[in-house]
């Protein structure tokens, strides 16, 4: 089977898409808690202010410690998203690394390769002492391999021209020669007949 170079690529970058979208989803669900720790801190604010305006010391005494509680866990949640974003980021710097060198491995470096043996076919036929045998490799099945596979096929096809062009040549030096060979029994033939 085939595998193409648009399908491998737009199978990483789905990936890593999905990643992405993970990490925001997971970021606005911290944010949203800390949303509620921010409203329960307001509302407990405003809870304080009557408690001081009504002079209820027990009151003052609890919302002190529901306040220091939801700042505590506001805090923890601002600080495990930072930690969380610190690893996401970490896991998406491997993530691209590995895309770069699974691209560099499957597309760039085959095309690469086929294309400096390519360059040196040509140059080499190009200063007359081109190999019309030789051929690229590849292991790719994708649009570099069948690129590879066509600039064999077109080797082929001028491997065959080149032996038919041979093989002819040699035919018509072989009739040449006979020609120059009858025309030289014909000249001395003529010769004879006119020196009798």
């Amino acid at each position: 089977m085939k595998k193409s170079i648009g399908r491998k690529v737009l199978f990483l970058m789905g990936m890593l898409g999905v990643f992405l979208v993970l990490i925001c989803y997971l970021n606005m669900a911290a944010l949203s808690n800390v949303k509620g720790y921010n409203d329960e801190l307001s509302e407990t604010f405003a809870q304080y202010d009557q408690a001081v305006q009504s002079g209820d010391s027990a009151q003052i005494e609890t919302l002190k410690e529901t306040y220091n509680n939801l700042v505590q866990h506001s805090n923890l949640r601002v600080s495990g998203t930072s930690t969380f974003n610190k690893i996401l980021i970490g896991i998406i710097i491997v993530l691209m690394v590995i895309i770069t060198f699974v691209v560099r491995k499957t597309i760039a470096n085959p095309a690469k390769d086929a294309s400096v043996h390519l360059a040196g076919i040509v140059q080499k036929i190009g200063e007359n002492r081109g190999d019309l045998t030789e051929r690229i490799e590849t292991k790719s099945k994708d649009e570099v391999g069948q690129l590879v596979e066509g600039i064999n096929g077109f080797m082929d096809q001028l491997q065959s021209l080149m032996k038919k062009l041979q093989e002819e040549s040699a035919n018509m030096m072989l009739s040449v020669e006979e020609v120059t060979g009858q025309m030289d029994e014909s000249n001395k033939s003529a010769m004879n007949v006119s020196a009798a």
